[in-house]
């Protein structure tokens, strides 16, 4: 497995490579004005574990976001995030999930499944309320 850190550059979009898989167990794409993640890209990367898209520009993030089967540390805090798919439950393994420092109104209810969730940071969000049935063990 390999680990890619780019850190303060400005990559607005991360094209589809022609490789079928890629072999990351680490993204780090921190601060590069990233503004779109493709779901193709998503695709190719099932060994992902930790991803790291934080001070970016993201508006959105693909369903496929779901598809991530072995990520245990997503970072998504500030970009300029409006909503999060309901595919981010189908993340069984998420240990951690940073969502602070976006433009979140609510957030699904079917985080309530993710069993392994220990935190979620949401601060710096539009949040009105509370998000109902949130795990029990977060700490």
């Amino acid at each position: 497995m390999y680990n890619i850190i780019i850190a303060r550059n400005r990559i607005a979009q991360v094209v589809q490579q022609n490789r079928k898989r890629l072999y990351l167990s680490r993204l780090e794409l921190k601060t590069t004005d990233l503004e779109i993640l493709l779901p193709e890209v998503i695709t190719k990367l099932p060994d992902l574990e930790i991803l790291y898209l934080k001070d970016n520009q993201l508006t959105w993030l693909p369903k496929s976001i779901g598809k991530l089967n072995k990520i245990k540390f997503l970072s998504l805090e500030n970009n300029q995030l409006t909503h999060i798919p309901r595919s981010i439950a189908d993340l069984k393994n998420l240990i951690q999930l940073s969502l602070s420092g976006n433009q979140l109104r609510e957030i699904p209810q079917e985080l309530a499944n993710l069993k392994k969730l220990k935190s979620i940071f949401l601060q710096g969000n539009k949040l009105t309320r509370l998000p109902q049935n949130l795990p029990d063990h977060l700490s």
